[in-house]
């Protein structure tokens, strides 16, 4: 039977790395009767290794207003090609990170739409997530959110505010979005993994190994592992600091913007930083029972196994305090960071406003002396 295999996240559990290696083991895969399609259209800040980003693409224009007529394009030609990988291979295999989370909305209705699709042209589709302890996510999560400057609750509310807010954007109850989308595609087609560096490690595999297994594949020597970006967490204290950054009026992350820049060239830099947690170990312990029962109903109906489902396990923690003794030396070693960077940038430009004036020293002296300029393009050719 034809297989849609579809990776849908979540993010902050080595999507970003799986996609890579798919990209850079597209040949092997396809000796292997696998295709993971390459789209050659481009979603707004979404990188085209995220090849299942078509099955819930936001397409705007300029002045933010959504394109749907746009978007059903899109669907309509991602939907396609996966019909044309299927004439040459068996198996094809989508990913993206948004996928998941995308599904507790109005979004759903791309489970509903593959379903429809996979009858009309004879596949099966089967999905693929990797979870995470709910706290453990959380704040990798949060730190990414902040780190990239994102609008709104996701890079600038307060710890305590996010949580009040029940952690906007993100589903945690994995119990109750598996058995939504199981509803459409059937329970016997979700293959649930764990993220976490003894599950993936164990009998000496990684994450790699383990995602093959998910696609029904056993790793060998013909495949290869790309070196991975650095991309290093933010400290709490780098968070706070840039949390206050992304609340300034006016101001909008991305690739290259000054402040992100600094924050991230502070965290890959060996600061000073003492163990604490943005919970305390009551507060920790109040938000893990919340999901107690429903991740012990993933671990029995899911995985086919008694006990819970992500190590139980608290590290006895300070509760993190923005008066602490780093945060002075945080603060001064970041604006210092930008203060050097913008140095360079104007160095930068005084180097290349020289390099233009001696350029036009030399065009005016060609123009005042055209034999002198005749002889140095003859002698250049």
């Amino acid at each position: 039977m034809k297989t849609l295999y579809v990776h849908v996240g979540q993010p902050k559990t080595g999507t970003t790395a799986l996609q890579v290696f798919c990209l850079k083991n597209r040949k092997v895969l396809n000796q292997k009767g696998y295709e993971y399609p390459f789209f050659h259209y481009k979603y707004e800040h979404i990188n085209r290794r995220r090849n299942g980003h078509f099955l819930v693409g936001i397409v705007k224009d300029s002045e933010g207003n959504r394109l749907k007529d746009e978007e059903q394009r899109l669907l309509q030609e991602g939907l396609a090609l996966v019909e044309q990988s299927f004439q040459k291979y068996d198996n094809v295999v989508l990913s993206d990170e948004r996928l998941w989370h995308a599904s507790k909305g109005p979004l759903f209705a791309y489970w509903n739409i593959l379903k429809e699709h996979s009858e009309k042209h004879g596949y099966v589709v089967k999905m693929i997530v990797y979870l995470r302890r709910q706290d453990v996510f959380a704040t990798s999560w949060r730190n990414q959110m902040i780190k990239n400057g994102f609008e709104g609750a996701y890079g600038q509310y307060r710890w305590k505010e996010w949580l009040e807010k029940d952690t906007p954007g993100i589903v945690l109850d994995y119990y109750w979005l598996l058995e939504k989308i199981a509803a459409v595609i059937g329970r016997e087609n979700i293959k649930v993994r764990i993220y976490d560096r003894a599950w993936l490690e164990r009998d000496g595999g990684n994450i790699y190994t383990d995602f093959l297994d998910a696609l029904d594949l056993t790793w060998d020597d013909s495949f290869v592992i790309a070196p991975e970006d650095p991309n290093p967490s933010l400290t709490l204290n780098l968070q706070e600091i840039k949390r206050v950054v992304n609340n300034i009026p006016g101001y909008i992350g991305g690739d290259g913007d000054l402040f992100g820049t600094a924050i991230r060239q502070c965290a890959a830099g060996k600061n000073p930083d003492y163990p604490c947690s943005m919970f305390s170990v009551d507060e920790l312990k109040e938000f893990l029972g919340k999901y107690e029962e429903s991740n012990n109903k993933v671990a029995k109906e899911y995985l086919h196994r008694e006990g819970p489902l992500f190590d139980t396990k608290i590290k006895e923690l300070d509760k993190w305090t923005e008066n602490n003794p780093y945060m002075y030396e945080d603060i001064i070693r970041y604006f210092a960071q930008i203060a050097m960077n913008q140095q360079a940038e104007i160095e930068k430009l005084k180097a290349g406003v020289s390099a233009n004036k001696a350029r036009l020293n030399k065009i005016t002296d060609m123009a005042k002396h055209p034999m002198k300029a005749a002889k140095h393009f003859v002698g250049k050719k």
